[in-house]
């Protein structure tokens, strides 16, 4: 029998209480997609469809 998989909750924007110091995307936001250090909505996405495929939903 193997382990049940941890799924983890994936960030959202809520979670960023900081502004960006890359992009200056403002708290609570993801970083503005010319950001090459933050987490933009297009990386929030992709993981979203890897967790999908993983978890098959």
């Amino acid at each position: 029998m193997s382990a049940p998989r941890l799924r983890l909750r994936l960030w959202r924007p809520e979670d960023f209480i900081d502004r960006c110091e890359t992009c200056n995307a403002p708290p609570g936001s993801f970083c503005y997609p010319h950001c090459d250090v933050g987490y933009t909505a297009e990386d929030h996405q992709r993981a979203v469809e890897r967790e999908k495929e993983a978890f098959g939903e």
